[in-house]
This record gives structure tokens, C-alpha cells and sequence, in this order.
């Protein structure tokens, strides 16, 4: 059975992303991990912290983590394995160590929004997720609902991709959700296109010949507008990114993200190493 880990905070946004995830177990037969990191407050110097500080603050956080598990277990119909854990330390530690010992699906966390601003963050933690965990980590916009996962959209930037791009998992997730598989690439309006990008998109198209993606060249001066378009005049349920640290994947999923993106599309995002 697939394990699914939900890191939460007790947000909108992270309880947001549990909810999602018990959709999306129910979908997958998985179970699922609620976790919620203690951390140790900041203090100055050598002041120790008030008697009894850090028990107040567990026992708090078990209870709304018992709350939590109650409002999902009624929500999946009590069809669900649905375990919490409550630690103390930092969040990304502990969650390798929780990837480490189990044999975690995926990481499903909520991201952030910052209000009537023209940029959508990822939080910290989201950032440091998308490189450093070895499992799948799916974002999840805070207002976004479940849905059915009917066509994923994978963005490309035509480079290296027999090196770059993990083919066999890519092909996985497609058949897991029995989807169909459009594959993006953005050209700067009024330049030439690469020579290599037509190479590159037919090394893509035989390495993935199985499952039959459909290629979407569009020229815009903004990514952003592009990804926009293309999530909305083909019905995308989900972006799979594969995280780089340079390039067209690291200039969209880097600290920020556009808005129109991130916010309007309500999109889940599902980074694949």
C-alpha cells in the first residue's frame, strides 16, 4: 500500500493539502502520515524556557492533530488508514528521516499565497521539499480542490533531456492515473527556434513512445502566460516539473511563482525527481 505523508502546520493551506490528500488516497488506496513539527523557540542567549512551555505546545498540537484526523477520517467515509505524528524538531529533518524509514509515495504539503500581491510563494520549507526529498512532492495551491487527474502537463525545456528528464517515472505517474500527457515547450515570440529543440523533442517522443504525449510549441515573451494558456486551452489537472538549477523548470519553480500560475489555476503541482 502506498504511503502518502502530509506535513501540516494546521494552516488553511496546509489543512487544505490534507484534505486533498485524502481525496487523492482514495484514488490511489494509499494511507496516509499527518505530521506536525514542534520547533524549538527562538531565546535569547541562555534564558531557558518556561516550565512546562514545550509540553503545553505538544499536547496542543496533538489535540488539533486528533481534530484533524477526525474531520478526515469522516471525510474518506472511514475508508482510510489515516496515522498522526507529532515530533519535535524542524520540519525538513524530520520529514527525511519519515521518507528515509518508510517507503513514502509522495510528500503532499500546501503552499501559500501572499494576498492581493502580484507573487505566489512557496514557503521555505515547500522550496527546500521540491530539491532535497528523494519522494515525489506534490504542491497544493490553498484553494484547490481534487479533481480527477485526467491530463498531466510536463514542461520542458528541450535541453539534454535523455540525461535530464526521468523517463520511467514519468511514465509511471501517467499510468497510475491512467492520464494523458501533454508536454510543453516555450519559444521567446519573434526569435528562431533552436535547431536542437526538434532533436530534443524527438529523443522526448521515442524515450515516451508508450504513452503517446501529445507537443505543444508556443511562442510568448512570458512563460508564465504560456503555461497559463496551455493549462487552459487543454484541460490540465496537474504540472509535473522536474526540478533544475538552471533553465526553464528553475526560472518557473524557483522562490516565486506567478500568480496567474500558481493562484487563478488553483493548479497541483507534482515535483519528480
Amino acid at each position: 500500500m502506498k504511503t502518502i505523508v502530509v506535513p501540516v502546520d494546521f494552516s488553511t493551506a496546509s489543512e487544505n493539502a490534507a484534505l486533498y490528500a485524502t481525496d487523492l488516497a482514495q484514488t490511489l488506496n494509499a494511507k496516509i502520515v499527518l505530521m506536525h513539527c514542534v520547533a524549538l523557540p527562538v531565546t535569547l542567549s541562555e534564558v531557558p524556557l518556561p516550565n512546562g512551555m514545550l509540553q503545553e505546545m505538544t499536547e496542543e498540537a496533538e489535540q488539533n492533530m486528533i481534530a484533524l484526523r477526525n474531520r478526515l477520517i469522516v471525510r474518506c467515509d472511514y475508508k482510510l488508514f489515516i496515522s498522526t505524528s507529532v515530533i519535535m524538531g524542524y520540519v525538513m529533518s524530520e520529514l527525511k528521516d519519515i521518507v528515509a524509514e518508510m517507503d513514502v509515495f509522495a510528500v503532499v504539503m500546501g503552499s501559500h499565497g501572499l494576498g492581493n500581491s502580484d507573487v505566489f510563494m512557496f514557503g521555505s520549507t515547500a522550496i527546500s521539499a521540491m530539491h532535497d526529498l528523494p519522494c515525489k512532492v506534490l504542491l497544493i495551491p490553498e484553494h484547490a480542490s481534487f479533481r480527477p487527474v485526467n491530463r498531466i502537463g510536463l514542461c520542458s525545456d528541450m535541453i539534454d533531456v535523455n540525461r535530464q528528464l526521468p523517463f520511467e517515472g514519468i511514465k509511471d505517474i501517467v499510468g497510475l492515473f491512467c492520464a494523458h500527457l501533454d508536454i510543453l515547450y516555450v519559444n521567446i515570440k519573434g526569435a528562431d527556434m533552436p535547431g536542437s529543440v526538434l532533436s530534443e523533442s524527438k529523443s522526448l517522443q521515442d524515450q515516451l513512445m508508450d504513452i503517446h504525449p501529445d507537443f505543444h510549441f508556443i511562442d510568448n515573451n512570458s512563460i508564465d502566460m504560456a503555461v497559463t494558456t496551455f493549462v487552459k486551452d487543454n484541460n490540465i489537472d496537474m504540472l509535473m516539473v522536474i526540478p533544475k538549477k538552471h533553465g526553464f523548470i528553475g526560472s518557473i519553480f524557483h522562490k516565486s511563482i506567478s500568480k496567474n500560475i500558481a493562484q487563478h489555476l488553483q493548479l497541483p503541482i507534482l515535483i519528480l525527481h
